[in-house]
């Protein structure tokens, strides 16, 4: 699918029903896309027990603004969730 819609992928890295690789190759198609990985996380990375409400704030902010995230506060995010998470355990 090609499009210039503005994209954004929440992946948990311990999602096993739909896992980053999914989405790896998305940018080549589509070109506003940003791809966030959440680390140690499972399928449900906006969940208030996984959030401190950082990933919220910036997928809130993403449709307000109605154009391509910037990646800084997702990184910011995915900083802090790599720092205070117990990995999510792989089946």
């Amino acid at each position: 699918m090609h499009t210039t819609v503005p994209v954004v992928f929440l992946n948990g890295t311990a999602d096993t029903a739909d896992p980053p690789a999914n989405v790896a190759g998305a940018t080549a198609t589509m070109p506003n896309a940003l791809l966030v990985s959440v680390p140690g996380t499972g399928h449900w990375t906006l969940s208030n027990a996984i959030d401190p409400g950082c990933l919220l704030a910036a997928t809130t902010a993403f449709f307000q603004a109605g154009r391509p995230a910037s990646p800084a506060p997702w990184n910011a995010c995915t900083s802090v969730l790599a720092q205070d998470l117990v990995p999510f355990p792989a089946s």
